[in-house]
């Protein structure tokens, strides 16, 4: 597979989503969250596809998309043998190089929350543009109180910054202003208490499948 370069985002996001998967190739672990989009066919675009992890949930039978700002988180999703299907694009979620009304599915897991108030609202006018009417897309955010916003830097309401990367923090009615025209299928908040250091502690999701206006 080849990577195609589109436009790209500032140099110090670029640089530190980079230098994360140099260090880690594999940084986020686990097994492919279940996206219950089986019977949907058509041209898949998972945005902020990292190195791979969400793109075995997608099938080998679509055209699957593969976008992120990094160049090395897309050369780790090479080493998947299994993404034979897929085209592996480096670009800017807020100006997606693809034609509007192209797309049938957009997966969308945590890459709204790595975007300022601004950029979100510029990534979401994106998505909604390239996707076909009546189409889905799904979202998976991190949710205010999860334990990931402590000790960090606040740049913007509820958006801390670590290590060059920014992290927004959604409650549910955040996720239905972005996309106002889209109906909800399926809205919700999980919540896992995890022990750290003797100290119990939160991780928190808004996950969400919305459906593009008829």
């Amino acid at each position: 597979m080849t990577v195609r370069k589109e436009a790209g985002s500032s140099k110090d996001t670029w640089h530190a989503w980079d230098d994360l998967y140099r260090r880690q190739p594999r940084a986020w672990k686990g097994p492919a969250e279940d996206l219950q989009i089986e019977g949907v066919p058509g041209i898949a675009l998972e945005l902020g596809c990292g190195s791979g992890k969400t793109l075995l949930s997608l099938g080998a039978k679509r055209i699957v998309l593969a976008f992120d700002v990094s160049r090395a988180a897309l050369i780790a999703c090479r080493g998947d043998r299994r993404s034979e299907n897929v085209e592996l694009i480096q670009g800017d979620a807020m100006r997606l190089p693809f034609a509007s009304e192209s797309l049938d599915i957009v997966v969308a897991h945590h890459i709204l929350g790595h975007l300022l108030a601004d950029e979100r609202k510029a990534a979401a006018t994106e998505i909604a543009r390239v996707l076909r009417p009546d189409r889905l897309l799904s979202i998976r955010v991190l949710a205010q109180g999860d334990m990931r916003a402590w000790g960090r830097k606040e740049v913007e309401p509820m958006t801390f910054a670590k290590g060059g990367v920014i992290s927004h923090f959604f409650d549910e009615a955040e996720i239905k202003s972005l996309f106002p025209s889209f109906d909800v299928v399926r809205i919700g908040t999980t919540s896992l208490a995890r022990r750290y250091g003797g100290v119990e502690m939160k991780r928190s999701e808004v996950i969400a499948l919305l459906r593009s206006p008829a």
